[in-house]
């Protein structure tokens, strides 16, 4: 299976609203997530997020308001294929980094690594 889709959590938000779009202009296939979206997610509604993950080859994260439980959400997207996942820094991020830390690797260590990319202007 081809995943070329990129899930871009909290798109009705001001970041997401922004990368969402200029990924479309890239001609890039985008599934736009909030919580009120066609593509539903809820960082507190666990059982959304394996339809929220279904074909997606990489998912932008805005970082939740509220500690979540994001090393969860990062063990179920290896398990559904996710290959890139990007954190997306906004205004907000100071304030909620404290609760993004190392997670071990991964089975599929080849598939995790950091990498360069390039930069959405927003």
């Amino acid at each position: 299976m081809d995943n070329s889709t990129t899930l871009v959590l909290d798109a009705t938000g001001k970041t997401g609203r922004r990368v969402a779009a200029r990924l479309r202009l890239r001609g890039t296939p985008v599934h736009a997530a909030s919580r009120s979206s066609r593509t539903p997610f809820d960082w507190t509604d666990l059982a959304g997020w394996d339809r929220a993950l279904r074909g997606i080859a990489t998912v932008c994260i805005v970082p939740p308001t509220v500690p979540g439980p994001v090393h969860d959400f990062v063990t179920r997207a290896e398990a559904a294929g996710v290959q890139r996942l990007v954190l997306l820094s906004t205004p907000r991020w100071s304030s909620a980094s404290w609760h993004f830390r190392p997670v071990p690797s991964p089975s599929r260590s080849s598939t995790w690594k950091m990498s360069p990319t390039s930069r959405l202007r927003c």
